[in-house]
Protein backbone atom coordinates (compact mmCIF):
# COMPACT_ATOMS: atom_id res chain seq x y z
CA UNK A 1 0.00 0.00 0.00
CA UNK A 2 1.19 3.28 -1.02
CA UNK A 3 0.41 6.45 -0.11
CA UNK A 4 1.18 10.11 -0.57
CA UNK A 5 1.07 13.69 1.52
CA UNK A 6 1.24 16.59 0.72
CA UNK A 7 2.66 19.55 2.93
CA UNK A 8 3.55 22.52 1.94
CA UNK A 9 7.09 22.70 -0.09
CA UNK A 10 7.19 18.99 0.18
CA UNK A 11 5.80 15.38 -0.84
CA UNK A 12 6.46 12.54 1.23
CA UNK A 13 5.99 8.89 -0.08
CA UNK A 14 5.16 6.41 2.37
CA UNK A 15 5.17 2.52 1.44
CA UNK A 16 4.06 -0.38 3.42
CA UNK A 17 5.52 -3.69 2.32
CA UNK A 18 3.37 -6.73 4.16
CA UNK A 19 5.52 -9.30 5.05
CA UNK A 20 6.10 -12.90 3.72
CA UNK A 21 6.02 -15.66 6.44
CA UNK A 22 9.41 -15.81 6.56
CA UNK A 23 10.29 -12.45 7.61
CA UNK A 24 7.41 -12.76 10.01
CA UNK A 25 9.34 -15.34 11.59
CA UNK A 26 12.49 -13.42 11.78
CA UNK A 27 10.68 -10.46 13.47
CA UNK A 28 8.70 -12.59 15.85
CA UNK A 29 9.08 -11.11 18.75
CA UNK A 30 10.00 -7.67 17.92
CA UNK A 31 6.19 -6.70 15.35
CA UNK A 32 3.31 -9.02 15.06
CA UNK A 33 0.88 -9.25 11.96
CA UNK A 34 -2.84 -10.05 11.88
CA UNK A 35 -3.45 -13.13 10.17
CA UNK A 36 -6.65 -12.03 7.33
CA UNK A 37 -8.92 -14.30 6.14
CA UNK A 38 -8.49 -16.47 3.36
CA UNK A 39 -9.27 -15.97 -0.11
CA UNK A 40 -11.26 -19.04 0.20
CA UNK A 41 -13.27 -18.37 3.27
CA UNK A 42 -13.89 -14.61 1.92
CA UNK A 43 -14.79 -15.59 -1.27
CA UNK A 44 -17.28 -18.97 0.75
CA UNK A 45 -18.68 -15.30 2.66
CA UNK A 46 -19.62 -13.77 -0.66
CA UNK A 47 -21.59 -17.13 -1.87
CA UNK A 48 -23.63 -17.00 1.58
CA UNK A 49 -24.05 -13.59 1.40
CA UNK A 50 -25.41 -13.90 -2.69
CA UNK A 51 -28.03 -16.38 -1.22
CA UNK A 52 -28.96 -14.31 1.16
CA UNK A 53 -29.56 -11.34 -0.95
CA UNK A 54 -31.46 -13.37 -3.59
CA UNK A 55 -33.88 -14.22 -0.96
CA UNK A 56 -33.99 -10.77 -0.02
CA UNK A 57 -34.91 -9.38 -3.01
CA UNK A 58 -37.75 -12.20 -3.72
CA UNK A 59 -38.97 -11.90 -0.45
CA UNK A 60 -38.94 -8.06 -1.27
CA UNK A 61 -36.97 -7.21 2.27
CA UNK A 62 -35.42 -4.15 1.53
CA UNK A 63 -33.97 -3.63 4.83
CA UNK A 64 -32.62 -7.14 4.87
CA UNK A 65 -31.15 -6.53 1.43
CA UNK A 66 -29.25 -3.23 2.21
CA UNK A 67 -27.63 -4.87 4.93
CA UNK A 68 -26.76 -8.04 3.17
CA UNK A 69 -25.16 -5.51 0.40
CA UNK A 70 -22.75 -4.14 2.91
CA UNK A 71 -21.45 -7.32 3.96
CA UNK A 72 -21.37 -8.34 0.34
CA UNK A 73 -19.16 -4.86 0.21
CA UNK A 74 -16.66 -5.72 2.98
CA UNK A 75 -15.92 -9.59 0.89
CA UNK A 76 -15.63 -8.04 -2.43
CA UNK A 77 -12.96 -5.81 -0.55
CA UNK A 78 -10.95 -8.27 1.15
CA UNK A 79 -10.74 -9.71 -2.57
CA UNK A 80 -9.20 -6.62 -3.35
CA UNK A 81 -12.63 -5.79 -5.92
CA UNK A 82 -12.51 -2.28 -4.68
CA UNK A 83 -14.30 -0.63 -7.01
CA UNK A 84 -16.73 -3.60 -7.67
CA UNK A 85 -17.48 -2.62 -3.42
CA UNK A 86 -17.64 0.79 -3.64
CA UNK A 87 -20.87 -0.13 -5.77
CA UNK A 88 -22.35 -2.49 -3.35
CA UNK A 89 -22.22 -0.01 -0.58
CA UNK A 90 -23.79 2.82 -3.20
CA UNK A 91 -26.56 0.18 -3.83
CA UNK A 92 -27.50 -0.07 -0.42
CA UNK A 93 -27.12 3.56 0.89
CA UNK A 94 -29.81 4.47 -2.34
CA UNK A 95 -31.76 1.48 -0.42
CA UNK A 96 -31.45 3.04 3.00
CA UNK A 97 -32.63 6.27 1.10
CA UNK A 98 -35.61 5.18 0.13
CA UNK A 99 -36.62 3.71 3.30
CA UNK A 100 -35.91 6.54 5.64
CA UNK A 101 -33.23 4.44 7.68
CA UNK A 102 -31.00 7.24 9.32
CA UNK A 103 -28.83 4.79 10.89
CA UNK A 104 -28.83 2.73 7.73
CA UNK A 105 -28.08 5.26 5.74
CA UNK A 106 -24.76 6.76 7.85
CA UNK A 107 -23.90 3.09 7.57
CA UNK A 108 -23.88 2.80 3.98
CA UNK A 109 -22.21 5.96 4.01
CA UNK A 110 -19.52 5.19 5.99
CA UNK A 111 -18.70 1.68 3.67
CA UNK A 112 -19.02 3.40 0.63
CA UNK A 113 -16.26 6.37 1.14
CA UNK A 114 -14.21 3.67 2.31
CA UNK A 115 -14.27 1.29 -0.58
CA UNK A 116 -14.01 4.54 -2.64
CA UNK A 117 -10.68 5.29 -1.03
CA UNK A 118 -9.49 1.51 -0.90
CA UNK A 119 -10.40 1.38 -4.52
CA UNK A 120 -7.79 4.99 -4.89
CA UNK A 121 -11.03 6.43 -6.88
CA UNK A 122 -11.34 9.28 -4.36
CA UNK A 123 -12.72 11.82 -6.83
CA UNK A 124 -15.17 9.51 -8.12
CA UNK A 125 -15.96 9.19 -4.53
CA UNK A 126 -16.72 12.87 -4.60
CA UNK A 127 -19.03 13.00 -7.36
CA UNK A 128 -20.62 9.85 -5.36
CA UNK A 129 -21.64 11.99 -2.57
CA UNK A 130 -22.07 15.03 -4.58
CA UNK A 131 -25.26 13.57 -6.33
CA UNK A 132 -26.63 11.98 -3.12
CA UNK A 133 -26.42 15.18 -1.47
CA UNK A 134 -28.29 16.95 -4.54
CA UNK A 135 -31.35 14.42 -4.10
CA UNK A 136 -30.91 15.04 -0.08
CA UNK A 137 -31.19 18.66 -0.99
CA UNK A 138 -34.30 18.28 -3.10
CA UNK A 139 -36.16 16.10 -0.61
CA UNK A 140 -35.85 18.10 2.03
CA UNK A 141 -33.80 15.93 3.94
CA UNK A 142 -31.65 17.94 5.88
CA UNK A 143 -29.84 15.18 8.31
CA UNK A 144 -28.77 13.58 4.91
CA UNK A 145 -27.61 16.38 3.62
CA UNK A 146 -25.49 17.15 7.05
CA UNK A 147 -24.34 13.85 6.88
CA UNK A 148 -23.28 13.99 3.27
CA UNK A 149 -21.64 17.40 3.25
CA UNK A 150 -19.07 16.11 5.79
CA UNK A 151 -18.24 12.44 4.23
CA UNK A 152 -17.49 15.63 0.94
CA UNK A 153 -15.34 17.24 3.53
CA UNK A 154 -13.65 14.30 4.67
CA UNK A 155 -12.75 13.35 0.75
CA UNK A 156 -11.76 16.72 -0.19
CA UNK A 157 -9.59 16.45 2.56
CA UNK A 158 -7.95 13.49 1.10
CA UNK A 159 -7.67 14.54 -2.45
CA UNK A 160 -5.57 18.05 -0.77
CA UNK A 161 -8.30 20.04 -2.43
CA UNK A 162 -8.33 22.90 0.35
CA UNK A 163 -10.40 25.27 -0.93
CA UNK A 164 -13.04 22.47 -1.71
CA UNK A 165 -12.82 21.15 1.66
CA UNK A 166 -12.82 24.63 3.30
CA UNK A 167 -16.01 25.79 1.47
CA UNK A 168 -17.86 22.80 1.93
CA UNK A 169 -17.08 22.78 5.66
CA UNK A 170 -18.16 26.01 6.05
CA UNK A 171 -21.44 25.04 4.41
CA UNK A 172 -21.88 21.82 6.65
CA UNK A 173 -21.34 24.29 10.20
CA UNK A 174 -23.71 26.54 8.98
CA UNK A 175 -26.52 23.67 8.33
CA UNK A 176 -25.36 22.07 11.49
CA UNK A 177 -26.06 25.03 13.39
CA UNK A 178 -29.43 25.35 11.90
CA UNK A 179 -30.14 22.14 12.71
CA UNK A 180 -29.36 22.94 15.96
CA UNK A 181 -26.38 19.54 16.03
CA UNK A 182 -22.72 20.45 17.21
CA UNK A 183 -20.60 22.33 14.10
CA UNK A 184 -17.70 22.27 16.65
CA UNK A 185 -16.16 19.33 14.12
CA UNK A 186 -16.60 21.07 11.44
CA UNK A 187 -15.34 24.60 13.43
CA UNK A 188 -12.29 23.30 13.50
CA UNK A 189 -11.51 21.47 10.37
CA UNK A 190 -12.58 25.52 9.23
CA UNK A 191 -9.81 26.43 11.49
CA UNK A 192 -6.98 23.97 10.49
CA UNK A 193 -7.32 24.73 6.56
CA UNK A 194 -7.22 28.61 6.91
CA UNK A 195 -4.25 27.97 9.32
CA UNK A 196 -2.98 26.17 6.63
CA UNK A 197 -3.78 28.59 4.45
CA UNK A 198 -1.96 31.82 6.02
CA UNK A 199 -5.32 33.23 7.77
CA UNK A 200 -4.33 33.07 11.01
CA UNK A 201 -6.99 35.73 12.16
CA UNK A 202 -9.82 33.74 10.60
CA UNK A 203 -8.51 30.75 11.99
CA UNK A 204 -8.43 32.11 15.46
CA UNK A 205 -11.97 33.04 15.19
CA UNK A 206 -12.63 29.23 13.97
CA UNK A 207 -11.43 27.71 16.75
CA UNK A 208 -12.57 29.94 19.72
CA UNK A 209 -16.04 29.15 17.90
CA UNK A 210 -15.43 25.45 18.06
CA UNK A 211 -14.05 26.24 21.64
CA UNK A 212 -17.48 27.29 22.23
CA UNK A 213 -19.52 25.33 20.06
CA UNK A 214 -17.94 22.25 21.80
CA UNK A 215 -18.27 23.27 25.13
CA UNK A 216 -22.35 23.62 25.03
CA UNK A 217 -22.51 20.40 23.20
CA UNK A 218 -20.00 18.56 26.15
CA UNK A 219 -17.72 17.25 23.44
CA UNK A 220 -14.78 17.72 25.43
CA UNK A 221 -12.33 15.47 22.66
CA UNK A 222 -13.06 18.55 20.01
CA UNK A 223 -12.70 20.92 22.40
CA UNK A 224 -9.49 20.16 23.75
CA UNK A 225 -8.15 19.76 19.99
CA UNK A 226 -9.70 23.38 19.70
CA UNK A 227 -8.09 24.77 22.51
CA UNK A 228 -5.06 23.28 21.27
CA UNK A 229 -4.87 24.49 18.19
CA UNK A 230 -6.05 28.43 19.07
CA UNK A 231 -2.87 28.11 21.54
CA UNK A 232 -0.66 26.92 18.74
CA UNK A 233 -1.87 30.11 16.19
CA UNK A 234 -1.64 32.68 19.12
CA UNK A 235 1.93 31.19 19.74
CA UNK A 236 2.84 31.52 16.02
CA UNK A 237 1.42 35.29 16.27
CA UNK A 238 3.53 36.19 18.63
CA UNK A 239 0.58 36.33 21.42
CA UNK A 240 1.70 33.39 23.90
CA UNK A 241 -0.15 35.63 26.56
CA UNK A 242 -3.18 35.09 25.13
CA UNK A 243 -3.32 31.66 24.60
CA UNK A 244 -6.69 29.75 26.21
CA UNK A 245 -4.30 26.88 27.32
CA UNK A 246 -1.37 29.47 28.95
CA UNK A 247 -2.02 28.91 32.41
CA UNK A 248 -2.23 25.13 31.83
CA UNK A 249 1.00 25.32 29.67
CA UNK A 250 2.77 27.40 31.82
CA UNK A 251 2.01 24.90 35.21
CA UNK A 252 3.53 21.78 32.96
CA UNK A 253 6.97 24.27 32.29
CA UNK A 254 7.12 24.45 36.17
CA UNK A 255 6.51 20.56 36.05
CA UNK A 256 9.09 20.20 33.01
CA UNK A 257 11.26 22.47 35.46
CA UNK A 258 11.45 20.67 38.32
CA UNK A 259 11.71 17.52 36.72
CA UNK A 260 15.35 18.66 34.83
CA UNK A 261 15.89 20.04 38.15
CA UNK A 262 15.64 16.38 39.77
CA UNK A 263 16.76 14.55 36.85
CA UNK A 264 13.67 12.47 36.80
CA UNK A 265 13.25 11.56 32.88
CA UNK A 266 9.85 10.01 33.95
CA UNK A 267 8.30 13.16 35.48
CA UNK A 268 10.00 15.02 32.64
CA UNK A 269 8.30 12.62 30.01
CA UNK A 270 5.05 13.55 32.06
CA UNK A 271 5.74 17.24 31.63
CA UNK A 272 6.46 17.03 27.72
CA UNK A 273 3.41 15.12 27.19
CA UNK A 274 1.58 17.94 28.44
CA UNK A 275 2.94 20.86 26.52
CA UNK A 276 2.15 18.31 24.02
CA UNK A 277 -1.25 18.35 24.47
CA UNK A 278 -1.75 21.99 25.39
CA UNK A 279 0.70 24.45 23.33
CA UNK A 280 0.05 27.71 24.68
CA UNK A 281 3.82 28.79 25.42
CA UNK A 282 7.02 29.50 23.59
CA UNK A 283 10.64 28.98 23.57
CA UNK A 284 11.65 31.74 25.54
CA UNK A 285 9.25 30.41 28.43
CA UNK A 286 11.17 27.37 28.27
CA UNK A 287 14.47 28.77 28.45
CA UNK A 288 13.22 31.27 31.44
CA UNK A 289 12.55 27.89 33.51
CA UNK A 290 15.28 26.35 32.88
CA UNK A 291 17.81 28.93 33.79
CA UNK A 292 17.85 27.83 37.24
CA UNK A 293 18.84 24.87 36.59
CA UNK A 294 21.47 26.18 34.29
CA UNK A 295 22.90 28.18 36.86
CA UNK A 296 22.76 25.50 39.49
CA UNK A 297 24.55 22.58 37.54
CA UNK A 298 25.16 23.91 33.86
CA UNK A 299 27.22 20.41 32.68
CA UNK A 300 24.53 18.19 34.74
CA UNK A 301 21.73 19.91 33.35
CA UNK A 302 22.88 19.71 29.71
CA UNK A 303 23.58 15.91 29.90
CA UNK A 304 20.32 15.29 31.20
CA UNK A 305 18.65 17.65 28.89
CA UNK A 306 20.52 15.72 25.99
CA UNK A 307 19.55 12.66 27.08
CA UNK A 308 15.93 13.62 27.28
CA UNK A 309 15.92 15.19 23.80
CA UNK A 310 17.04 18.97 23.98
CA UNK A 311 19.24 20.31 21.67
CA UNK A 312 21.82 22.22 23.76
CA UNK A 313 24.25 22.59 20.75
CA UNK A 314 23.34 26.55 19.79
CA UNK A 315 23.76 27.12 23.56
CA UNK A 316 19.41 27.20 23.65
CA UNK A 317 17.74 24.61 24.92
CA UNK A 318 15.05 23.57 22.30
CA UNK A 319 12.05 20.43 23.11
CA UNK A 320 12.81 18.66 19.84
CA UNK A 321 8.98 16.76 20.57
CA UNK A 322 6.98 19.66 21.35
CA UNK A 323 6.14 21.07 18.08
CA UNK A 324 4.80 17.56 16.82
CA UNK A 325 1.20 17.62 17.75
CA UNK A 326 0.66 20.42 15.28
CA UNK A 327 1.29 17.87 12.42
CA UNK A 328 -1.58 15.52 12.83
CA UNK A 329 -4.18 18.52 12.08
CA UNK A 330 -1.44 19.63 9.25
CA UNK A 331 -1.93 16.42 7.71
CA UNK A 332 -5.25 16.02 8.13
CA UNK A 333 -5.73 19.00 5.95
CA UNK A 334 -3.08 18.02 3.31
CA UNK A 335 -4.16 14.23 2.57
CA UNK A 336 -3.60 12.21 5.74
CA UNK A 337 -6.13 11.69 8.36
CA UNK A 338 -4.60 10.28 10.88
CA UNK A 339 -4.46 11.28 14.25
CA UNK A 340 -2.11 10.55 17.42
CA UNK A 341 -1.56 7.64 19.56
CA UNK A 342 1.94 6.36 19.46
CA UNK A 343 5.20 8.16 19.63
CA UNK A 344 7.53 5.87 18.27
CA UNK A 345 9.99 8.05 16.11
CA UNK A 346 13.55 9.92 16.91
CA UNK A 347 13.87 12.37 13.89
CA UNK A 348 16.87 13.60 12.85
CA UNK A 349 18.02 16.54 10.60
CA UNK A 350 20.90 15.96 8.18
CA UNK A 351 22.95 17.83 5.54
CA UNK A 352 24.38 15.89 2.69
CA UNK A 353 28.20 16.99 1.68
CA UNK A 354 28.19 19.63 -0.88
CA UNK A 355 24.47 20.23 -0.40
CA UNK A 356 22.25 23.09 0.83
CA UNK A 357 19.20 21.49 0.77
CA UNK A 358 18.25 19.23 4.98
CA UNK A 359 17.24 16.03 4.53
CA UNK A 360 15.25 13.99 7.14
CA UNK A 361 15.29 10.36 8.36
CA UNK A 362 14.02 8.43 11.35
CA UNK A 363 14.12 4.56 12.15
CA UNK A 364 11.27 3.94 13.38
CA UNK A 365 9.73 1.02 15.49
CA UNK A 366 6.87 -0.34 17.12
CA UNK A 367 7.33 -1.89 20.55
CA UNK A 368 5.67 -5.29 21.59
CA UNK A 369 3.42 -3.69 24.40
CA UNK A 370 1.92 -1.92 21.59
CA UNK A 371 0.74 -4.75 20.35
CA UNK A 372 -1.78 -5.68 22.13
CA UNK A 373 -4.97 -3.69 21.18
CA UNK A 374 -4.83 -3.74 17.47
CA UNK A 375 -4.68 -7.70 16.29
CA UNK A 376 -7.16 -6.77 13.79
CA UNK A 377 -4.67 -4.43 12.29
CA UNK A 378 -2.49 -5.51 9.00
CA UNK A 379 -0.39 -2.34 9.00
CA UNK A 380 0.65 -0.98 12.71
CA UNK A 381 -0.70 2.65 13.14
CA UNK A 382 2.76 3.13 14.94
CA UNK A 383 5.10 2.85 12.07
CA UNK A 384 2.66 5.17 9.88
CA UNK A 385 2.43 7.73 12.27
CA UNK A 386 6.17 7.89 12.91
CA UNK A 387 6.62 7.80 9.73
CA UNK A 388 5.21 10.87 9.13
CA UNK A 389 7.07 12.08 12.29
CA UNK A 390 10.49 11.47 10.44
CA UNK A 391 9.20 15.22 8.90
CA UNK A 392 9.84 17.39 11.71
CA UNK A 393 13.51 16.98 11.73
CA UNK A 394 13.13 19.97 9.07
CA UNK A 395 11.81 22.36 11.60
CA UNK A 396 14.87 21.50 14.09
CA UNK A 397 18.13 23.49 14.40
CA UNK A 398 21.27 22.36 12.77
Amino acid sequence: LALKARVPDHTFFFVFVRTTSAMSAELEGEITFAEPPSEEACREQLREAYKILKEAVEGKDRGREAAILLDIASARLRLGYAVEAANAARESFAIYRELGDVDGKQSALDSMCEMYIAALQVPQGVEAVKREKVIAKDTGDKVGELALLRAMTNLYGLLGRSQDALSTALETAALAKELKDTEAAELLVVAGLQRTAGNPTVALQAAQQSISAASKAGDSATEEQARRLASSICVERGQAQAAPNRAAAMEAIRELAAAVRAQRADLFKVAVQRLEDLSGFDESDVQEALAPALEEDEEGTERFLRLVGFDTSTGKHRLKEIFKKSLYLDYRMTGLWYGPRFRNCRPNKIMRPNSLIPEACAVVHAWDEQEDWCDALAYHPGIIDSMQHTSTALHQPM
